[in-house]
């Protein structure tokens, strides 16, 4: 069987928490936050390097500096950011889950689209990730840019975190949620004595329940992913995804082929179910 490798926000990550759970996380770090490069507003905050902090868990201090990177506009090349929210039509007041939210690669974009009405939900299984966003968030304020309209879940393996019915749209950018949630939610040995299939089979149901619960009647699944063949351990392309949601009543609002290497996928949760 592969080895486990559980990307978020499109990054790799270390191992997650051992019980994680769906509880909001609002606990900044003990962190000397240097500003950033300049005081003015780039696409996305500056990252803060790992010996910014100094109150961290040896896990949260493996995942930020194995990830802090990753706000790097470098990446912009492979994501191209721009068309992608583009694409997702985002509006002013809407409400985003960000699922897997690593750093927040995407969240402060979301941060922004959405205004000051709306609200996005950044969710990871991995408390680094939080407070590593909790961190930008304190530091942009101090220097006069409002991100208070990010609110920091841990979520479970097999859910979203956020309450029913709270999303427009949930998001999902290379976390494997599907691909690897039958070694993620069982031990080594429950994996030896079961069958792989099925155990996989209920993991992503559970998840798929969990993300069509927190949508808005009508509200969107975005998902990105690397295609298959581009990253050990994928296995599901975008139609097979696509395949999965409709068993949920969800329907297939299109794909999006702008990037060379990942399929972009949105489907939709019936008005009225």
């Amino acid at each position: 069987m592969l080895p486990v490798i559980f990307l978020l926000s499109c990054a790799s990550e270390p191992a997650p928490d051992p019980a994680p759970e769906a509880v909001p996380t609002a606990t900044p770090p003990a962190a000397a936050l240097p500003p950033p490069q300049s005081a003015s507003s780039p696409a996305l905050p500056e990252a803060i390097p790992p010996d910014a902090f100094t109150d961290l868990t040896d896990e949260e201090r493996r995942y930020i500096e194995g990830n802090w990177k990753l706000l790097s506009a470098m990446r912009d090349v492979r994501i191209r950011p721009a068309e992608t929210l583009e694409k997702m039509a985002l509006t002013q007041g809407m409400t985003v889950v960000d699922l897997g939210a690593g750093t927040g690669y995407f969240t402060f974009r979301f941060s922004r689209q959405v205004g000051p009405t709306g609200r996005v939900y950044a969710t990871d299984i991995a408390s680094g990730a939080l407070k590593y966003m909790q961190a930008l968030i304190e530091r942009e304020a101090e220097l006069g840019t409002d991100y208070s309209n990010i609110s920091l879940v841990k979520n479970p393996l097999d859910g979203t975190g956020v309450a029913d019915g709270e999303a427009d749209v949930v998001f999902v950018c290379s976390i494997h949620i599907f691909s690897h949630l039958d070694m993620l939610n069982h031990t080594p040995e429950e994996l030896a004595a079961g069958d792989p299939v099925a155990l996989m089979a209920a993991g992503r149901k559970a998840m798929i329940q969990s993300i069509h619960d927190t949508l808005k009647p009508g509200g969107r699944f975005v998902y990105m992913e690397g295609r298959p063949g581009s990253h050990e351990g994928l296995d599901l392309d975008a139609d097979a995804i696509s395949d999965l949601f409709e068993t949920f009543g969800f329907v297939e609002v299109g794909q999006h082929g702008h990037l060379e290497k990942m399929d972009m996928l949105v489907m939709q949760k019936p008005a009225a179910q």
